[in-house]
């Protein structure tokens, strides 16, 4: 069973995350700091991570740096609300595809999200899929 990792400081964001993976049969371990995501990952046993780029702690386009530059190879899918061309760029730069960013919605429209929720399953299963191939 493949584990996913939900890198998502609001609750209740990650919950409907969790709710949809766990549905489709994932293993789900929630962190809610960029460091607490550069620490788990540093561990075996993570298959896909979905990131938020709005952390606490640091940005999560630091988490993508970093994870670059030590050569963590677990594929990433972007969580956020940020619309801001220049962070999608960013993490393109980063290595992470085009179709692995998603946007959230924000936090005033979080009910907007829960419809996302069975797309980001099914963007999950689609990279894992393919890094297993």
């Amino acid at each position: 069973m493949a584990t996913v990792l939900i890198v998502e400081d609001d609750p209740l964001i990650a919950s409907f995350i969790r709710k949809a993976l766990s549905r489709h049969g994932y293993e789900i371990e929630w962190v809610q700091s960029g460091r607490a995501a550069l620490n788990r990952l540093g561990e075996t046993g993570v298959d896909l991570q979905l990131l938020d780029l709005g952390l606490p702690d640091i940005d999560g386009l630091e988490v993508l740096r970093q994870l670059k530059e030590r050569g963590d190879r677990v594929p990433v899918i972007v969580i956020t609300s940020r619309s801001d061309p220049a962070d999608r760029a960013i993490a393109e730069d980063l290595g992470v595809s085009p179709q692995q960013v998603n946007i959230k919605a924000k936090t005033n429209e979080k009910l907007g999200f829960l419809g996302r929720e069975e797309g980001m399953a099914a963007q999950a299963t689609a990279m894992l899929v393919k890094a297993a191939a």
